[in-house]
């Protein structure tokens, strides 16, 4: 059970510009990569929400940032979540994937940050209401301490995203990854997916490896 949740910070000067991509982004994992992203996501989109799920202690150093919104070491938080970015290894997507159906009752799209070894055998098992995009970010550069990521790191980032055929979901994910500054690539294949996460040259950058709570 969640200690407690945070309540949304949002500076008075945060205006919405348009209409964001997504309205209820959560980032699952703050540290690293994940805690990059949410920034980004928050500063393109001024009136979209971005939710943060982790431990407590990330949740107030992404708050106290500026990073996210809301948060909670709870993952009922997701529940009106329209995306969901798991920036968690693994074992952990595969959790998330076995848990999502029960958290969220509306539809949404899940997308992995980062490919490792294979796709989480929970992409197959999604309710229709779904869809699963594997994915693989590359950063352009390594990341500072995380006390001093800022949303500039997704600049000329490459984002990889796995999907046999162009859906609708896909064309809304490139229209989002173009938002924060990064570049989107469509493979086809998971094959082409893990070729890509193989030959990046740069580390996914500074992170504390401990993970976020279990689902």
């Amino acid at each position: 059970m969640a200690d407690g949740f945070f309540l949304p910070v949002i500076p008075a000067g945060r205006h919405a510009d348009g209409p964001a991509v997504f309205e209820r982004v959560a980032v699952v994992g703050l540290a690293g990569v994940g805690r990059a992203v949410a920034m980004a996501v928050r500063q393109a989109f001024p009136s979209a929400l971005v939710i943060g799920v982790d431990r407590n202690d990330r949740l107030e150093a992404c708050i106290r940032a500026g990073s996210i919104d809301i948060g909670a070491d709870d993952p009922i938080i997701v529940a009106e979540a329209d995306l969901v970015l798991l920036a968690v290894p693994r074992a952990e997507q595969e959790q998330w994937l076995a848990a999502v159906p029960d958290l969220i009752p509306g539809a949404a799209i899940v997308v992995t940050l980062a490919y490792q070894d294979s796709l989480p055998d929970g992409a197959t098992t999604l309710p229709d209401r779904f869809s699963f995009v594997a994915g693989h970010l590359t950063l352009a550069s390594q990341l500072p301490d995380l006390r001093l990521v800022t949303a500039a790191a997704m600049g000329d980032a490459t984002w990889a995203l796995a999907a046999g055929h162009r859906t609708a979901a896909v064309t809304r994910l490139e229209d989002f990854v173009r938002a924060l500054g990064a570049r989107p690539v469509v493979v086809s294949t998971e094959a082409e997916l893990a070729a890509l996460a193989h030959d990046a040259r740069v580390s996914p950058g500074s992170r504390d490896e401990s993970s976020p709570p279990a689902v």
